[in-house]
């Protein structure tokens, strides 16, 4: 029954308030001792509550409520239950909760071996000084003067020609009016586009400016500029593609399945080229935003954010199966006109954005055919990899520029197996496009850590990417493998399509994954050989998998004996040499990558 302290919290996030009941009011004018340890208290508290919303880019009034009985808190815990946090998402994040649960998301999907309540704490009150420190670090970087904020221009991440100035106007024109940004808006936007460009090297990914104007509606700079570089972390474009090829092949596995539901309308579609790379752009490019009332691309994103990629394809779909039927109807002659009704249906009053949940999360086909459920995961990454040759071949690339070696970091420990400046261009060369502006810093060195998977797995614990060479005693050759998640010990399969096995000497040649025809009538057990990416236990690790038991590469639990043969997952052939299965192991290394542009670890979101 005793009125309520307002304790304040500052950051550029905006002012956060929060008020505790305490058994006296405190005053700021007269404050004893145990006031002031009171609100000590009350402070400490505070931080570890998450980050409220705040919207930056239009400078809107954000709801700080949230609804009694949803199972949303205001501090971690949420909930531990993966399954029921994610249709929770789908009902809906609460506005005032959205920049909290937006930056853990991403960021317990980007470091899957950190526990999610570990993850929140990193949208609490608690850390938010350090985001915003690292923010000032990499402003002050891109922007030694104020003139550079003032003249710089966002870019909008296409194949648009630089010097095609007004088309480039006009796409900054289109996307601030879709979304509403005001000034201030506009110069937030430019600030986290052109740092993402400068220091994370990201040129070509139409989709990230419009995901960052959505993300600036709930949260500060630097918030969204975190979340994004977590977004460009994850392997195998669990959020946004950063290659023309990935994008296109994105957008033709899109087609393939309109194909396989609903043929009629894929037809109607693709005649008109609605389902051409260009034609997809309100969905892959834009995020929704042309077609869909800014409020529903918000709930996209709830969604988006911790389920990944595979949203825009359960979405775009479902909502061309609700109005597939009138839409055929129509004389539609082009693409821009099949969107454009498309949008004057989601705008109606009668528009159910529900029921697109739904039917995003339900069965689909035509009810004289079979119904269809959407395929997991594992098998859309499957069809896109079967698009990438048809991808190389619509994607004309202007100049080829030579892919210079990865650069080398000299450390107390000399590296010895990529020393070499022609292993790392080979390296620069296999690895994904986000990877090649970086140098590599040993981190693993029998020579000097000893031959225990142990203290292998210790010293990889911080490295998310890394790089493993070894070295082949009975011929001197150094083979590898790359990795896309932390090394650890574990009895489960992880990892996913980005690793790859490869030779660097003799005749250097990578092995990427290369699954199968999703035509094709496998087996469970070929199916999951066919994605055995990463094994580690107590007693080996490994890549790749065949029906034998043998694997792509395997190393032994104290890294003296080493096996390479055939694998489904990789399609390789055995890296040491076909008359050399089992051989003896001389060094192994390990790598991590370091940012060239700023000397700092790629891996983790919050080392300033």
């Amino acid at each position: 029954h005793h009125p309520p302290t307002t304790i304040a919290i500052e950051s550029n996030c905006g002012r956060h308030k929060y008020e505790l009941v305490t058994h006296h009011i405190v005053s700021s004018t007269t404050m004893n001792d145990d006031d002031v340890e009171n609100e000590e208290q009350m402070r400490a508290a505070l931080q570890r509550y998450f980050i409220l919303s705040h919207d930056t880019l239009r400078g809107n009034v954000i709801d700080q409520a949230i609804e009694f009985d949803t199972g949303w808190t205001d501090k971690p815990p949420l909930i531990d239950d993966i399954r029921r946090f994610k249709l929770m998402c789908r009902a809906g994040v609460p506005a005032c909760l959205r920049c909290a649960v937006w930056i853990s998301s991403v960021y317990q999907i980007a470091n899957p071996q950190i526990p999610r309540v570990q993850a929140e704490t990193y949208a609490t009150l608690g850390k938010i000084k350090f985001i915003e420190h690292g923010w000032d670090l990499v402003t002050k970087e891109t922007f030694p003067d104020e003139s550079d904020v003032r003249d710089a221009l966002y870019p909008i991440f296409t194949n648009v020609n630089a010097s095609s100035i007004e088309e480039t106007e006009m796409v900054r024109r289109q996307l601030e009016e879709d979304v509403g940004m005001n000034a201030a808006g506009r110069l937030a936007l430019t600030k986290v586009l052109v740092c993402t460009r400068h220091l994370l090297g990201v040129e070509y990914c139409p989709l990230l400016p419009d995901v960052a104007a959505i993300l600036l509606t709930c949260m500060s700079e630097s918030c969204a500029y975190f979340t994004i570089r977590e977004m460009l972390n994850c392997s195998m474009s669990k959020y946004l593609y950063v290659s023309q090829v990935d994008h296109y092949a994105c957008c033709r596995t899109f087609a393939d399945l309109m194909k396989r539901f609903y043929p009629k309308t894929f037809a109607e579609m693709d005649a008109i080229g609605a389902l051409s790379p260009i034609g997809l752009a309100p969905i892959f490019d834009r995020f929704f935003v042309p077609i869909l009332p800014f409020r529903y691309v918000q709930r996209i994103m709830d969604v988006f954010t911790i389920e990944g990629t595979k949203v825009l394809f359960r979405f775009g779909i479902a909502l061309l199966s609700m109005y597939k039927k009138p839409l055929k109807a129509m004389d539609i002659q082009s693409s821009e006109q099949w969107w454009g009704e498309v949008k004057n249906f989601t705008h109606l009053a009668s528009f159910d954005f529900e029921r697109l949940v739904k039917k995003a999360y339900g069965t689909w086909g035509n009810l004289r055919r079979k119904k269809l459920a959407f395929p997991k995961r594992n098998y859309l990454n499957r069809m896109m990899k079967g698009n990438s040759k048809w991808a190389e071949s619509q994607v004309q690339y202007n100049t080829i520029e030579p892919i210079m070696p990865l650069g080398l970091i000299k450390t107390e420990v000399p590296a010895v197996l990529a020393n070499e400046s022609v292993r790392r261009a080979h390296l620069a060369e296999w690895l994904p496009r986000t990877l090649r502006d970086t140098k590599l810093e040993l981190v693993f060195s029998t020579d000097t850590h000893g031959r225990t998977l142990e203290r292998l797995y210790a010293n990889c614990s911080k490295a998310k990417h890394s790089i493993m060479l070894l070295e082949v005693l009975d011929t001197g050759a150094v083979i590898g493998m790359f990795a896309t998640e932390v090394w650890h010990r574990t009895n489960k399969v992880y990892g996913d399509g980005g690793c790859f096995l490869f030779k660097l000497s003799p005749d250097a040649k990578s092995s990427p994954w290369k699954p199968r025809s999703v035509c094709s009538n496998d087996s469970e057990n070929t199916t999951s050989l066919m994605e055995q990416f990463m094994m580690s236990t107590g007693n080996y690790i490994s890549m790749g998998g065949s029906h034998d038991g043998s694997c792509g590469l395997r190393l032994n639990e104290d890294l003296t004996r080493g096996s390479s043969d055939h694998s489904l997952t990789f399609g390789n052939d055995p890296l040491a040499g076909n008359d050399l299965l089992d051989f003896d192991v001389g060094l192994v290394e390990v790598y991590r990558f370091i940012r060239s542009i700023d000397g700092k670890p790629l891996d983790k979101m919050w080392d300033f």
